[in-house]
């Protein structure tokens, strides 16, 4: 219990930092969200390749995320209103930076096809072991397909949330310290395994938004876009600073 308390405590301190570098530029990091968001909704409404198309471009958006805040955390004053809008207007930018900077161009193909391969994977399995019921619609099913439904749901999840565990730390790694993409993949994954709760409570913020607009989509199917535009647009700046807050606390030298 002592153990646990300590791991939650964590957790919460990696929050309060990001809280802290968020709030010296929120206007490029919701700009940098809101884009994200866009694309990431966009995608998902692909049949099958939307979440395929989502893993591969999930290494860009995470590093550019990573770097913004890496900036941030060399930036010890809030911006001045007077560059606020220049810094949303420019977020789009920010965004491609891990594409438009020549020395991560082949570090974010690799990170780019292991995701999307690893995706694939995740995403045949779970096909076959649950006969397609994990891509139903929870909504539209009742009684034991809906648990079904749910159980294959649940397991693409948990092979998911390994997946992330490989990256979470992997990517700060290879870009921020120029570590191999194959060792700084397994380092990521143990080290989130000792730290899987710290990071739940990291995690947490950014699932909350997603996990509110499935609710809503029981009620009223179309309004999970909008709870998961604005929500994620909200949660995901916060995510990416604490999640950088993080890194330096596991590795704090580079």
């Amino acid at each position: 219990m002592k153990r646990l308390r300590k791991q939650l405590k964590l957790g919460v301190r990696w929050l309060d930092c990001g809280w802290r570098l968020f709030k010296r530029n929120p206007w490029l990091l919701l700009g940098m969200a809101l884009v994200s968001m866009v694309i990431v909704i966009l995608l998902k409404l692909i049949p099958f390749l939307g979440s395929l198309l989502v893993a591969l471009l999930a290494p860009v958006l995470m590093s550019s995320g990573l770097l913004a805040a890496n900036d941030l955390s060399k930036q010890k004053m809030s911006l001045p209103a007077s560059l606020r809008m220049a810094a949303f207007a420019r977020s789009h930018r920010a965004l491609l930076r891990p594409l438009r900077d020549e020395k991560y161009t082949v570090t974010m193909l690799i990170l780019a096809i292991y995701a999307l391969t690893m995706a694939l994977l995740i995403n045949i399995s779970v096909e076959v072991m649950s006969d397609g019921a994990w891509a139903w619609d929870l909504a539209a099913v009742q009684g034991s397909d809906f648990l079904t439904a749910l159980a294959g749901k649940s397991v693409a999840c948990l092979l998911y949330l390994g997946l992330s565990m490989s990256l979470i730390y992997a990517v700060p790694l290879i870009v921020l310290r120029d570590e191999a993409v194959v060792p700084a993949l397994g380092l990521s994954l143990r080290t989130s395994a000792r730290h899987i709760v710290s990071l739940a409570v990291i995690l947490g913020v950014l699932v909350g938004p997603f996990f509110m607009g499935g609710l809503t989509s029981f009620v009223f199917a179309p309004s999970s876009y909008a709870v998961w535009l604005i929500g994620g647009t909200l949660a995901l700046p916060l995510f990416a600073t604490s999640c950088y807050c993080s890194y330096r606390t596991v590795f704090p030298a580079d």
